[in-house]
């Protein structure tokens, strides 16, 4: 029996060891970025890329933001109010949302799918969860034009709709086609609105009065193919609705009001948000993962016509920390043929040198400098990565490009940030992009799987080590970089299972640093 005893003492202590919290791998302690263990083709992205369908009734503009009304998009829909658009947003949010006519619709963002169906009309809610719903079935939509205040305190709607069925469809007064709210002129379902429904878009097809009461709302509905209300108070849009230019993009909505060519203004990574770029430049082999041998962060707005093509891109970059001997170079290739790209104006804080767009294929190529001495001496110090060395200001630069033939944002080849990237040492051959994307015809593609590198051109692998360890970083917010020889996972620990959760865990990594690890001086 005391045989027994011990063995099953000695059995319960090696279930203990093989439970022991150190073998979990959020409990493990690392040494450095090549002990993590790195999922397959992770490419350390803090962004989130969204197919967003957008069904609506009317064409419009749709303003995308997030729950703190940081605007991310803004585009106008078809003729036929629908719209599919491909945006980048930070990873850390988790919903999104859409100001359409004056109304707010809130949709969350599903992280396990890349596709975002968008619904920009009332749907009822005992219709939406009908075990017969079908968001892709046709409907007939019933449409606020807008209103006008009278002068005798009343307030005239104009209402149209949207057949969306092939056919024409009909429906008497009564629970399925009828008005109700307060302050309605004539107390009843019946307001004048049609009953026969033609196919198409159907402008201004009728109008009505009513009194408004406070900011209650007066609502027609119609159920055909589906339940879909529209809504009229004394806040709606007001008819008519002017739009100067004629880009079909009505005044109030119009950036560019008296311009043609200009709608809209988008921003990234968003209107006050600055990114952040890290680079080692010891390429093709491994260093000491401080990513801090070139800091850049920058700022993008793009301004887009109607058709939600680029019309123009205004660059603010700033050159924050060189943490290296090397002479290295900064270039941004864009996605637009270099034939259709004009460099309107650039401007690089207390340097002599000018930015300019070059070509090594079809592409359009923004050469920001070749060498960094050109554009800050350092007197044999590193910039901004030893705090007991001196702190140097930041470099303000500066670019305007106009684009004269565009592709649809959706089409593109990439978007902002577009495709950065370091020359080492002014040798254009020898470019270090961000993990995931190409090099350009200029690079030296003799260097690719030499050292470290296990980059693949023929099956899309580049810039990672066969472990996927990355020479670049892009961060979708304004980061403090590491100091000297402080491995990125010693200066931000929670990068530790962003990275080894394949990105779907510390979404927010880059909020929790270590202060004794990241360059503080800036922040003074």
């Amino acid at each position: 029996m005391k045989y027994l005893i011990l063995i099953l003492v000695m059995l319960s202590l090696l279930v203990g060891c093989n439970n022991d919290s150190s073998t979990n791998p959020e409990n493990q302690s690392y040494d450095s970025f090549d002990d993590l263990d790195i999922p397959d083709n992770f490419n350390y992205v803090t962004t989130n890329t969204i197919e967003l369908d957008i069904w609506s009734g009317l064409k419009s503009t749709v303003v995308i933001t997030d729950n703190e009304g940081t605007e991310y998009f803004s585009s106008l829909t078809s003729d036929t109010g629908n719209m599919s658009r491909t945006i980048t947003i930070p990873s850390t949010v988790s919903e999104l949302r859409f100001n359409y006519l004056d109304e707010d619709y809130s949709y969350a963002i599903n992280p396990s799918t890349s596709t975002l169906e968008v619904d920009l009309y009332t749907v009822l809610e005992d219709d939406e969860k009908g075990p017969s719903y079908n968001r892709h079935r046709s409907r007939v939509i019933p449409i606020l034009e807008g209103i006008i205040h009278e002068d005798d305190g009343t307030i005239t709607a104009h209402w149209g709709y949207n057949n969306q069925h092939s056919t024409t469809k009909s429906e008497s007064i009564g629970g399925k086609n009828k008005f109700s709210g307060r302050g309605l002129t004539a107390p009843d379902d019946d307001q004048g609105q049609p009953t026969t429904f033609l196919p198409g878009r159907q402008v201004d097809v009728f109008n009505m009065n009513f009194t408004p009461d406070g900011n209650h709302e007066i609502k027609w509905k119609v159920d055909i193919g589906g339940k879909v209300e529209a809504k009229a108070k004394a806040s709606s849009p007001e008819m008519p609705e002017i739009d100067n230019d004629g880009d079909g993009v009505i005044d109030e909505d119009d950036t560019y009001p008296n311009d043609e060519y200009r709608a809209y203004d988008v921003f990234y990574p968003s209107e006050d948000t600055y990114g952040t770029l890290a680079y080692e430049d010891l390429w093709p082999a491994l260093g000491d993962y401080d990513f801090n041998d070139l800091v850049v962060k920058y700022n993008f707005k793009e301004v887009h016509n109607a058709y939600n093509e680029v019309v123009d891109i205004i660059g603010s970059l700033k050159l924050v920390a060189i943490g290296a001997s090397k002479q290295n170079g900064f270039f941004i290739q864009l996605p637009f043929f270099v034939e259709d790209v004009t460099l309107v104006e650039s401007n690089i804080e207390g340097a002599a040198i000018s930015m300019e767009i070059i070509s090594y294929d079809e592409l359009a190529i923004l050469q920001v400098f070749n060498n960094s001495n050109d554009v800050i001496q350092l007197n044999g110090d590193f910039m901004n990565t030893v705090e007991a060395e001196q702190t140097y200001p930041e470099v303000e630069m500066t670019f305007t490009i106009n684009v004269s033939n565009s592709d649809e944002i959706s089409d593109l080849l990439f978007t902002a940030p577009y495709n950065p990237y370091i020359t080492i040492d002014h040798d254009i051959t020898r470019e270090v992009h961000l993990p995931g994307l190409p090099p350009t015809m200029s690079a030296d593609t003799s260097i690719f799987g030499s050292a470290d590198d296990a980059t693949d051109i023929d099956n899309g692998y580049y810039y990672k080590t066969a472990e996927g360890i990355p020479w670049a970083l892009n961060v979708s917010t304004s980061i403090a970089h590491s100091i000297e020889h402080a491995d990125i996972i010693k200066a931000y620990p929670n990068f530790i299972q962003w990275v080894q959760s394949n990105g779907t865990n510390n979404l927010d990594w880059f909020n929790f640093p270590v202060n004794e690890k990241i360059y503080k001086n800036l922040n003074k």
